[in-house]
């Protein structure tokens, strides 16, 4: 075999090589993609791809030219265009995957990609018809072989640079990627400018060193960028593991959250219906004790039995209140409320504080709130006997209000609208709530002192969320506990429509005798024991009474009296028949009634479901005589008036 057919074959095997190495580094880096798609490994597997496209070109166009086709054959007519068309895909995708990895994107898409091989294309097309119609072959091979030599030279080199600069890649591949690049840059460099100065005609073994030395020089690319697309690809699913075991994280959290909710709220259900329950014993026992108070002749031990009765019963109403106020279901007499005013008067209701160090931080600039303002005033005095019970004397204590504005973000954590709020803290520096409580420490009958009931917190929680707003707890053991009450600012515009019951403002007026036109009262009520109760209370104020415990019995008295008018005392949640049901029954037989309505529930009572002459009142449970005297006194009033329209 001669020298120039082993040269020959020698080339066939590099080139042959080479276009392997090239399609193997492309289909690694184009299946890598399909799990972490990044505009590097997609353009790149293109730039190999068309790297191992101008090579495959090169062995076939040396065959084709030892056949002895000429410059004009068809076949070498094609092999021309693909082979200009590779070589300019291969420096648009190295430069675009290289672009991607700076910016961080992915900008690799198939219809780019169409876009920029029919673009090259055409130019190639016509680059191949000028150099093989028009040019010599000197100049067609100084073109193909020197011009994209120096472009590649110009890629690699800069690319190569900028793999060296990056810090964050490890300095293994970064030294062997970065060299190896910048001298695969040096040979083309090389390689172009002995073609250039030399017209074309360096001796083969030359240019079959350098193709030696291109042969390695793909390895020695190849490996560390393999190395590092593969360390890239570890490190992405580690990530993704990682993000997936936070979500899984996550959403166990959000479950346990959703499960305590659930837990919560049906534990608010009952804890309001045993005091809704509970309710109606103490109105018989807070009733019949002011009936033996006042219409007994009792000696002054007897007095103090029956004021010891009655403290017990006030005492209970209190707990049941806070039950029903953590449960949703208390009626809150809202109005516009000043937040300086609600913290000096629990300051004074708390006189124990001036044992403590009391920061007081209220600018006078805080917006209005729409509260009910004893509940407001109630929760901050519970909040400020916490601390002080967690705090030793000579402790701090501060109390701080700002407005705040709460993002999306912050709002659903919260499960409020974003929008404007006023935050309000309770903070000390006492011995903190310990870990585990923390989770349950807005449950009912869950405390950490040695005394009280444990709803003080459930309480503030309640009043905060019928309020429109939040209440959050931070705490660390040993360092103090801070509670925010987080409620919305007030609209100036707010209607009464807007508040959470419908209530009448009532006046306690002077007592005075009751006129002898004075409307006959119904008193319904299922509870036997507390529509007796009502009936006696009222006849001693010197009204007609009727009292049923029946409202269809009710409403058959009102349809056999149909000349009388009358005012109906009524509870609302009653078996037979609604309460708001037998109201707007009794409306149709007597268009003038007026109504007292009696609920333990603030939910029991809509204002859009009775179409009554004048407004109703309503009186929460446990009833209290001289709020119930006030109530049916203002719709007798309003009965009075509506005699005088006529």
């Amino acid at each position: 075999m001669s020298t120039s057919e082993l040269i020959l074959k020698g080339y066939y095997a590099h080139y042959a090589c080479q276009a392997v190495i090239c399609a193997f580094i492309a289909t690694l880096l184009a299946t890598l993609s399909r799990w972490q798609s990044t505009g590097l490994m997609r353009w790149w597997s293109v730039a190999w791809a068309a790297h191992g496209a101008y090579t495959a070109s090169a062995g076939v166009s040396l065959w084709l030219v030892t056949l002895g086709l000429t410059a004009r054959d068809p076949a070498r007519l094609a092999l021309s265009v693909c082979s200009i068309t590779a070589a300019g895909m291969q420096i648009l995708a190295l430069i675009k995957g290289w672009q991607s990895e700076r910016k961080g994107i992915n900008d690799f898409s198939a219809r780019r990609l169409l876009r920029a091989t029919v673009g090259i294309s055409l130019i190639a097309i016509a680059a191949t018809l000028y150099l093989h119609m028009s040019a010599d072959s000197q100049v067609r091979f100084l073109f193909k072989v020197s011009f994209r030599g120096a472009l590649i030279a110009s890629v690699y080199m800069w690319i190569g640079i900028e793999v060296l600069r990056t810090r964050s890649l490890m300095l293994t591949i970064r030294m062997w990627l970065g060299i190896g690049l910048i001298a695969f840059s040096i040979k083309h460099l090389l390689y172009a400018y002995m073609t250039a100065f030399h017209k074309g005609s360096i001796s083969y073994e030359n240019e079959y060193l350098l193709q030696f030395i291109e042969l390695g020089l793909h390895t020695v690319i190849a490996s560390p960028m393999l190395l590092w697309v593969c360390l890239r690809f570890v490190n992405k699913t580690r990530s993704q593991s990682e993000e997936l075991d936070r979500r899984a994280q996550m959403l166990e959290k959000q479950d346990v959250l959703i499960a305590r909710d659930q837990r919560l709220s049906d534990i608010g259900r009952m804890a309001a219906g045993v005091a809704h329950d509970f309710n109606n014993c103490l109105a018989v026992i807070q009733g019949w004790t002011d009936i033996l108070r006042h219409d007994s002749k009792l000696n002054e031990e007897e007095q103090e039995c029956v004021d010891a009765i009655e403290s017990a019963a006030t005492q209970a109403g209190a707990i049941s209140q806070q039950l029903m106020l953590f449960g949703g279901q208390r009626s809150l007499k809202s109005a516009l409320v000043r937040i300086n005013d609600a913290v000096t008067e629990s300051q004074r209701l708390a006189p124990q504080l001036s044992e403590y160090d009391c920061v007081v931080k209220v600018p006078d600039a805080i917006p209005l709130v729409r509260v009910d303002r004893a509940l407001l005033v109630t929760s901050l005095h519970n909040l400020l006997i916490n601390a002080v019970d967690a705090t030793p004397p000579g402790g701090t204590i501060h109390i701080e209000a700002s407005q705040i504005e709460l993002s999306a973000s912050d709002a659903t954590a919260l499960d409020l609208a974003p929008g404007t709020y006023v935050s309000l803290e309770v903070q000390d520096n006492g011995i903190g709530i310990p870990q585990h409580l923390q989770q349950e420490i807005f449950e009912p009958f869950v405390t950490t002192k040695q005394h009280g009931n444990g709803l003080g917190l459930p309480s503030v929680q309640g009043f905060a969320r019928q309020s429109g707003g939040a209440a959050t707890i931070a705490s660390s053991p040993g360092r103090g506990t801070r509670v925010t009450i987080v409620l919305p600012v007030a609209r100036e515009s707010a209607a009464k429509d807007d508040l959470v019951l419908p209530t009448v403002k009532l006046h306690r007026p002077k007592q005075q005798a009751v006129a002898s036109d004075t409307p006959s009262l119904l008193v319904v009520d299922d509870e036997a024991p507390i529509a007796l109760h009502n009936e006696r209370i009222l006849r001693r104020a010197g009204f007609s009474v009727a009292q049923f415990t029946s409202p269809i019995d009710a409403l058959a008295h009102a349809k056999k009296h149909m000349d009388k008018v009358f005012v109906l005392i009524t509870d609302i949640r009653m078996p037979e028949m609604s309460g708001t049901e037998l109201a707007n029954r009794m409306q149709a037989v007597h268009p003038n009634l007026c109504v007292v309505f009696v609920t333990g529930y603030a939910s029991d009572f809509a204002i859009d479901s009775v179409k009554l002459a004048s407004s109703p009142s309503v009186v929460q449970k446990p009833i209290a005589q001289a709020d119930l005297l006030d109530a049916v006194r203002l719709q007798v009033s309003a009965v009075a008036g509506q005699h005088d329209t006529l």
